[in-house]
């Protein structure tokens, strides 16, 4: 998380913390795992966020529609037992709550391409990780 947050400051990214979560929720304990979660994600936030987008711009923007979509992104945290469409639904009603709120285009945006550099940056360091930790088990095998 702390490699994550120093990237968001390196690079000035705007909405810094999805870069942060995605970072640490694709770390799930391998690197073949960890890429899947990447997948969902990514297929989540391709095609959550775009039709969130649309659905705003059709709606008319009002403040209960904002504070039910709200409500709705935060119901996906726990309604879905299958992740990609938790997260798609989720990405869906941030972009939707981004539309009544006005600013919907430009969190769209950020919020595709932060979920896919975090995501990368932590399926870098699973990988970095297991690079290291096969190293250190070739050394403690070789000295015992």
């Amino acid at each position: 998380m702390f490699a994550a947050a120093v990237l968001v400051e390196i690079l000035g990214l705007a909405q810094g913390q999805w870069v942060m979560w995605s970072a640490a929720s694709v770390v799930v304990g391998d690197l073949a795992a960890s890429t899947g979660k990447l997948k969902q994600r990514a297929i989540g936030a391709v095609v959550g966020v775009p039709l969130g987008f649309l659905a705003g711009i059709v709606l008319p923007q009002s403040r209960i529609g904002y504070a039910l979509a709200v409500l709705a992104a935060t119901l996906t945290l726990i309604s879905f037992s299958r992740y990609i469409i938790g997260f798609g639904l989720r990405c869906f009603f941030i972009a939707l709550a981004a539309s009544f709120a006005g600013s919907a285009s430009g969190i769209a945006e950020e919020r595709i391409l932060n979920v896919l550099i975090g995501g990368t940056f932590g399926l870098l360091a699973v990988a970095l990780t297991e690079i290291v930790w096969l190293r250190v088990m070739r050394k403690v095998r070789s000295s015992g």
